[in-house]
């Protein structure tokens, strides 16, 4: 038999896996939903104000998308197809493209120019196949500027502006 002080640690020790297995079987799950909940409504809240945000610029995000795109004649004309095709090129060539972003369009000489701000990271090789597919490209695309910089090991940060020259015959 057991002792009185054994008695009451064995129900004490009983009693503590009883609320332990109580703990983990209902406690832990109920408290994970509810965390897992939370972190879904934080998500939701912030797209949210992200759209309030953008409803109430709507105006002036529609007056600036007009800017961008006046003057083309279709949607297939509008820069869109040349900044995936500058993206394709770049996939292709084994570049990462770290930022792209057009710029308005603009009278030229011969037509229509619009210049694109691109900043890709690339190794010497694909950078230069990246260059010749752009020589290639059915666009008629030209580089304005082009700075290279280092990164560890064999890396490189290309910063460009490309010109796409569109004429007015049509």
């Amino acid at each position: 038999m057991l002792s009185d002080r054994e008695k009451v640690i064995l129900i004490f020790t009983c009693g503590l896996f009883v609320l332990v297995v109580i703990i983990n079987l209902f406690l832990v799950p109920v408290l994970r939903r509810n965390d897992a909940m939370n972190r879904e409504l934080a998500l939701v809240r912030h797209r949210l104000a992200k759209n309030a945000a953008l409803l109430e610029r709507k105006d002036s995000l529609t007056v600036n998308y007009r800017k961008f795109f006046a003057g083309y004649d279709s949607p297939a004309d509008t820069p869109v197809q040349v900044l995936s095709m500058i993206e394709k090129m770049a996939l292709d060539s084994g570049s990462r493209i770290i930022d792209i972003r057009p710029q308005g369009a603009k009278s030229a000489k011969s037509g229509r120019e619009t210049q694109i701000d691109l900043r890709i990271e690339t190794d010497m090789q694909a950078c230069l196949k990246f260059l010749y597919a752009m020589e290639r490209s059915s666009a008629v695309l030209k580089v304005r500027r082009m700075q290279l910089s280092a990164k560890p090991g064999s890396a490189l940060e290309a910063s460009m502006t490309i010109a796409q020259l569109e004429t007015q015959e049509r």
